[in-house]
């Protein structure tokens, strides 16, 4: 599982220097992420969500926000994920995971962006909620 996290670090951000291996944001990052892999959805969304919240100008904010909309979608919050999934989308429209969702998560973006009469701009997503916030 470490392999894959670092193969996949080492993809997605071959232009952005981690400053160190061992960062508080990287660490959390990869909480999330080995929570997601474990198939731990919940613990995932509040590891990454507090990723989110705690270093919102990370380099590795875009991966968060991807794999926090898979593992929303995991726990069953259909709503969040599509909201997340949209967000990302739109703050990275030309991010190489941007096509690689789950189809059905894809779809629920698209739809999400048109409920909200989102035109592609960033600045029109919601902010994400926090957590225990009533839909």
């Amino acid at each position: 599982m470490g392999i894959l996290l670092t193969l996949l670090l080492a993809v997605i951000l071959p232009t952005t220097p981690l400053l160190a291996a061992d960062s508080t944001d990287t660490l959390t990052f990869i909480a999330g992420f080995n929570a997601y892999e474990g198939k731990e959805y919940d613990v995932a969304v509040e590891k990454l969500s507090r990723f989110l919240h705690d270093y919102p100008a990370s380099p590795l904010r875009d991966i968060t926000l991807y794999w926090l909309a898979r593992a929303l979608q995991g726990s069953g919050d259909r709503h969040e994920a599509a909201h997340t999934m949209a967000r990302f989308l739109r703050e990275y429209p030309a991010h190489p995971l941007g096509g690689s969702g789950e189809p059905d998560l894809l779809t629920l973006a698209a739809e999400y962006g048109k409920e909200y009469g989102q035109g592609g701009s960033a600045k029109t997503v919601p902010p994400l909620l926090p957590q225990g916030t009533p839909h």
